[in-house]
């Protein structure tokens, strides 16, 4: 994904932008990866790499939250942020729990893609939001 296709999911924060921007080009190897040669060890990594970003990039946003005190503030928002990062990351394990014990099949990068965009400009952006107006009373 170029910087340009990238813009419409900017939420004006620099390290959460830099990890949805890392996580869209992984989204993108994989594809690359189903459209050419199709090599299970290198779409496996990538998948695994793609998890462990995305639980990171969890971790990162929860902790900032709850620096924030968004999580005292904003409890609702803030429970189903956290309910979104779980199912989010259960899927992606489902998936790779699927690859093991069936046939191969096609990573959905669609469906995570989806996930992934709904996430970002949805539970992302307000969060982001939020902090950014309130970001002077915080030390962050």
């Amino acid at each position: 994904m170029t910087d340009t296709e990238f813009k419409k999911y900017r939420i004006n924060n620099d390290t959460i932008d830099s990890q949805h921007y890392q996580l869209f080009n992984i989204l993108q190897s994989i594809i690359n990866c189903y459209h050419g040669v199709y090599d299970k060890k290198v779409i496996t990594a990538l998948m695994n790499e793609f998890l462990k970003l995305t639980e990171s990039h969890f971790k990162y946003e929860k902790e900032l939250m709850d620096l924030s005190f968004y999580n005292v503030h904003c409890v609702t928002d803030y429970e189903e942020h956290i309910l979104e990062h779980r199912y989010t990351i259960s899927e992606i394990k489902s998936f790779l729990l699927r690859q093991k014990v069936k046939f191969p099949e096609e990573f959905p990068v669609e469906v995570i893609s989806k996930i992934l965009v709904d996430h970002i400009l949805g539970y992302d952006k307000k969060f982001v939001d939020w902090l950014n107006l309130h970001k002077n009373a915080f030390d962050l």
